[in-house]
């Protein structure tokens, strides 16, 4: 996955060419103003935990291992109802500077365009928060929130198949 970074806010940036070099680890707890986009997606108040290793690939170019714990209150997209929720994912990157790079490593790792030599942990993690969001947040298949979609049969169909009508019975009385 190729994906450029985006600025979020002016936040403590991170000079990760240096964190690299020095196998650096990072710590941050970030909230909504931290992450608009995926402050978008969620409701109420967001707390994500993320702390950052980085380190450099066997081409000296710079990593970043990551993990997070993000919680808030979401929206199950099934049956409507805001539930709360825990996020939690780990995510490898590749930092690179430039497009031809990005192209070249996007087939064998996930890859980050950064813009300058200067990162913020809010641009390194907001993709990775979206890209894991669920579909359902009720645990386990049926959701009991869900409103039922079986509804009862209709008196046609639950007559007895011998009393019910042959639907093609009025093109035979057509043809008589």
């Amino acid at each position: 996955m190729i994906a450029p970074a985006m600025k979020t806010r002016q936040q403590e940036a991170l000079r990760y060419v240096e964190l690299a070099q020095r196998g650096a680890r990072v710590e941050r707890v970030l909230g909504g103003e931290d992450l608009p986009r995926f402050s978008q997606v969620v409701e109420g108040e967001i707390a994500v935990e993320v702390a950052l290793t980085f380190s450099r690939d066997e081409a000296s170019r710079p990593c970043v291992q990551g993990s997070f714990r993000a919680r808030s209150d979401m929206l199950c997209r099934r049956c409507s109802e805001v539930l709360p929720h825990e996020l939690t994912g780990d995510f490898e990157l590749t930092i690179v500077g430039d497009d031809a790079t990005a192209s070249m490593l996007g087939g064998e790792h996930d890859v980050l365009l950064a813009e300058s030599e200067m990162l913020e942990a809010a641009e390194i993690l907001e993709d990775e928060l979206l890209m894991c969001m669920p579909d359902q947040l009720c645990p386990h298949g049926a959701c009991e929130r869900l409103l039922p979609s079986d509804f009862p049969p209709s008196e046609a169909e639950s007559a007895p198949a011998a009393e019910r009508e042959n639907p093609f019975a009025a093109i035979a009385r057509l043809k008589d």
